[in-house]
């Protein structure tokens, strides 16, 4: 029983259609889907804010402290957070970011005691930061967000933030290359990711890449599809 219980996971799938949300869930043990949660978008935002929200977008996905966070860009309106609890399978919206943080380009992350952290690149100059705050528990709250770190980076490299689930980061970097120096072999794609406990970059993956071709990357893979196939 200990063995199946450590194998054992869940694939969680939004769907949408048109206003209306619709969670899927996927069990190991049985291999069926079935639907887990639904709810109208127009119940969470209103109807004032609904006639804002011509094409809402989401541009970000983050696991943490037990609850998945989807960034909503609502046009002009700002950018909200559609939050799914996966224990209680209940969507919420939660309050905004703080000033400046309302874009995408964010990470959150597991930053302990029940704490939401968020990270985000800032590139106000030539030079580029990683900033980090923490907020209050599982909360998106403005008025809660505290800074925690600012951690420099190498100027000659542009940095994205590419995912975040639980208590690590993952960030991709290539070299700022002018159209003079531009080499055939494209850009050098480098991976790193960070933990919030030692808040250092650790290099994961690199190589070379040409044209449009990208490497996509995936995390917490469950322990039972990591292992080596048998016959």
């Amino acid at each position: 029983m200990a063995a199946v219980e450590e194998t054992a996971f869940r694939v969680i799938w939004l769907a949408r259609c048109k206003i209306k949300f619709y969670i899927f869930v996927l069990s190991s043990s049985t291999g069926h889907w079935r639907v887990a949660a639904s709810h109208s978008l127009t119940d969470l935002l209103g109807e004032s804010t609904m006639m804002t929200l011509m094409h809402p977008l989401f541009i970000g996905c983050y696991h943490a402290c037990g609850c998945i966070y989807w960034q909503l860009s609502m046009d002009n309106s700002g950018t909200e957070f559609l939050v799914l609890d996966t224990q209680r399978m209940e969507f919420s919206i939660a309050d905004h970011p703080p000033k400046g943080w309302n874009t995408g380009g964010l990470g959150i992350v597991e930053a302990g005691e029940d704490r939401l952290g968020m990270f985000r690149i800032i590139a106000e100059t030539a030079e580029a930061d990683l900033r980090y705050i923490i907020g209050g528990n599982r909360g998106l709250s403005s008025t809660q967000w505290q800074a925690e770190k600012t951690i420099s980076l190498d100027s000659k490299y542009r940095y994205c933030v590419e995912a975040s689930s639980g208590r690590y980061l993952l960030l991709d970097r290539r070299r700022v290359r002018s159209y003079e120096n531009y080499s055939l072999d494209g850009p050098q794609m480098e991976y790193f990711s960070l933990d919030v406990e030692t808040l250092q970059l650790e290099r994961v993956w690199g190589k070379p890449i040409s044209g449009t071709s990208l490497p996509h990357l995936y995390i917490n893979f469950t322990p039972s599809l990591l292992s080596s196939p048998t016959v």
